[in-house]
């Protein structure tokens, strides 16, 4: 280790001399300051390690670990853009998120087949269409359904070379094993699992931040363009990026406001709300009409993590939890040495940094733990080891705290490799040949879409055949018409007079706020003629659950006149709200079933509240609620008798549900409009599994209404 101590040495001799590197986080807006070199850390350059080299070549030992720690130290110059300009293009094509014909007619061909009619019949967002998506989501969504094609491949092919571009740049910027190690691991990630935008936006956010961080003040400003570019466009794609754009923006505006360059943190801020607010009305989006969209967007955003949990294999929660953490010390660990300094006003600065990064990590890592399945979870084993590998990029001295970092981004390769490999990838040889699968087949693509649209035709036109609802079709005419489920595509196919909802989607009313908007549209003169009715239960929720005023108001509105495919055709006789008479109110324990039998056949409403305990809150908070189930039961001479058992979730459980008649599933609706016998529970419970028990208090309060309204039969 002689040649290393020689190197501390002459690198210490250089920076007295006021040759060294200088410090980006501590000297910015101030007077540049030597710093003295300490045995304990390495040096930075390559320079100076190749003369204690032909000083003295040491061992075979020596002269390797020298040349890890040239590949390890980054560049002793600013790095040319072009080279990471020319590798971008290509990423770009590896990951490049082009839509996949729809499989079938379920939820999410569904919502993605709404978004593009929306578009073309310019609908306002927010007050005619309520969804996670914006006015430009019809261009990120995963399923084709008859976009321009040219337009749809040209956002996606700019999309994803500007982040590209980012994580390239960011790459250049890092030494030689930590670079090709960053730009590997996400390109052969990408190219194996589904390239979802989401991936695509939270990489742009993160590299792009870093470099309004590390650049020069040239350089910056055209960094702090491309970011803010890339955070409007998320912005009006999907509304939830509204939040984590604005908050990355004020985050990183702060840093330049506490570094003295007042101007630069002012013009990101102004520069997004302004830009933001000039393409909302590019977009025909009413400006009065941004307020509710955000107001709308926070609301169904809270709700999905409530009401739409999935807690997925065992294997992937594990692999979440230990990504999250290995990221999360990373984080601690990169930032508190960033500034190399003690001074108040650097760790000002470095606080600032960890703040937007931790908060940025808790987005990605709460949007893959909530719904732990391929589509989701993906997004935090490809993102966690990006982040912890393009946090070298940061200014800071080397020490063991850095190596220490540097080890924990190369744990997280390790994870994420594992959890993929395990749960996703069809194996090594195969994961490795896609990477140049997805650059060959999406360079045809992109340099043809016409010929990619035409690819995706035949199976469209199966779906658009399989859709047919001929007697319903006749039987609507011109009349307009709203689709209750999921399965809106069927609308959107038959070319239907359609006139959904505000939450088209009735699994999406997932809190009491949306509830009331679908409500209210049924009860205005805006309300449909007809309306194409199944009961769908995705992920084994309790059907009633979902939307349930909506339903109790179809039951008293609306009466069936034909039946085809998987829908009731219901006509509106009558636009009357509901009346409800409090029956009954109480208290009983998670498990403790409510009687119903002594109310005989009327028609019942319950709602049912039970509170989270404080570990309920925090876990809730931290990944999702646990795991409610509602259970209906009947009497039998032999006993009591399970009826039907399903998730429920807390705040749907608030909103109510049509709790008698017990409509299940279609046949159900059928016999009860057809006058044939139907279920009427004699009791609910609310069941808690063993490990959901000490999330939620012992207490779930009830209260059983009768509708007084007549049921349409």
């Amino acid at each position: 280790m002689d040649s290393i101590y020689r190197a501390w040495q002459l690198k210490a001799s250089l920076i007295m001399k006021g040759q060294g590197t200088q410090n980006p986080l501590t000297n910015v807006g101030r007077k540049r300051k030597h710093i003295c070199m300490r045995p304990g850390s390495f040096a930075r350059t390559t320079s100076t390690l190749t003369e204690v080299r032909q000083e003295r070549p040491g061992s075979w030992f020596h002269l390797g670990w020298n040349q890890f720690l040239s590949a390890c130290a980054p560049p002793t110059v600013r790095p040319k853009l072009w080279p990471a300009v020319v590798t971008a293009f290509f990423i770009s094509l590896v990951f490049l998120t082009l839509p996949s014909a729809p499989p079938d007619l379920g939820v999410d061909s569904g919502w993605c087949a709404v978004l593009n009619w929306a578009h073309q019949r310019g609908l306002q967002f927010g007050k005619d269409v309520v969804f996670t998506y914006g006015p430009l989501g019809f261009l990120i969504t995963p399923y084709y359904f008859g976009q321009p094609p040219g337009l749809l491949v040209a956002v996606n092919a700019l999309l994803c070379f500007q982040v590209a571009a980012g994580l390239c740049w960011v790459a250049w910027r890092l030494g030689l094993l930590w670079r090709c190690l960053l730009l590997g691991i996400f390109v052969f990630e990408s190219a194996n699992v589904e390239p979802r935008v989401d991936l695509a936006f939270e990489v742009g956010f993160l590299c792009w931040g870093l470099l309004c961080i590390v650049e020069s003040r040239r350089r910056r400003k055209l960094c702090a363009a491309s970011w803010i570019t890339l955070a409007v466009f998320a912005s009006l794609s999907k509304v939830t990026y509204v939040y984590i754009g604005g908050f990355s923006v004020c985050a990183v505006g702060l840093y330049w406001v506490l570094s003295g360059d007042r101007l630069m943190g002012a013009a990101m801020l102004l520069g997004f709300a302004g830009t933001f607010s000039l393409a909302w009305l590019a977009c025909g989006q009413a400006l009065s009409n941004l307020g509710v969209f955000l107001l709308n967007g926070f609301s169904i955003a809270q709700g999905y993590e409530q009401a739409a949990g999935l807690e997925g294999l065992p294997m992937l929660r594990l692999g979440g939890w230990l990504l999250g953490a290995v990221a999360l010390a990373t984080i601690l660990l990169r930032t508190l040495i960033a500034g190399g300094s003690t001074e108040r006003d650097v760790r000002w600065r470095q606080t600032c940094i960890m703040g937007w990064l931790l908060g940025l990590l808790f987005v990605v890592w709460k949007h893959s733990m909530v719904r732990v399945d391929r589509y989701h979870v993906i997004e935090l084993a490809v993102f966690s080891p990006v982040m912890a590998l393009a946090l070298e990029g940061l200014p800071g001295t080397i020490s063991r705290v850095r190596w220490g970092a540097r080890g924990l981004a190369i744990a997280a390769c390790l994870i994420s490799l594992v959890v993929l490999q395990d749960a996703f990838l069809p194996g090594v040889l195969a994961s490795c040949r896609e990477p140049f699968r997805q650059f060959a087949f999406h360079l045809r693509c992109a340099t043809s879409p016409t010929d990619w649209a035409r690819r995706l035709e035949p199976a469209l036109e199966q779906l658009r055949r399989e859709a047919q609802l001929p007697e319903l079709r006749t039987l609507i005419g011109t009349g307009t018409v709203d689709v209750f489920g999921s399965l809106q595509a069927y609308a959107v196919l038959n070319g239907l007079n359609y006139r959904p909802r505000p939450v088209f989607q009735s699994y999406a009313a997932y809190s009491a706020r949306l509830a009331r908007l679908n409500e209210e549209f049924y009860l205005s003169d805006q309300a449909p003629d007809y309306v194409l009715f199944e009961v769908s239960a995705p992920e084994h929720r309790f059907p009633t659950l979902n939307d349930g005023p909506t339903l109790r108001t179809l039951l008293i509105n609306y009466e069936p006149i034909g039946s085809e495919g998987p829908f009731l055709l219901l006509k509106r006789e009558a636009n009357s709200p509901a009346r409800l008479t409090l029956l009954r109110e109480g208290t009983v324990a998670p498990g403790e079933q409510i009687g119903l039998s002594q109310y005989g056949a009327e028609n019942l409403w319950v709602e049912l509240e039970i509170t989270p305990s404080w570990i309920g809150r925090f876990v809730g908070r931290l990944t999702r609620p646990a795991t409610i189930r509602l259970a209906a039961w009947r009497q039998t001479p032999a006993g009591t008798k399970l009826i039907a058992r399903g998730r429920a979730a807390a705040p749907l459980l608030r909103i109510g549900f049509v709790a008698s008649p017990c409509l299940l599933k279609l046949q159900d609706v059928r016999d009860f409009y057809a006058g044939e016998p139907f279920t009427r529970p004699d009791a609910y419970s609310v069941e808690l599994s063993p490990e959901s028990k000490r999330c939620w208090k012992r207490e779930v309060r009830f209260r059983v209404y009768k509708i007084e309204n007549q049921l349409k039969r």
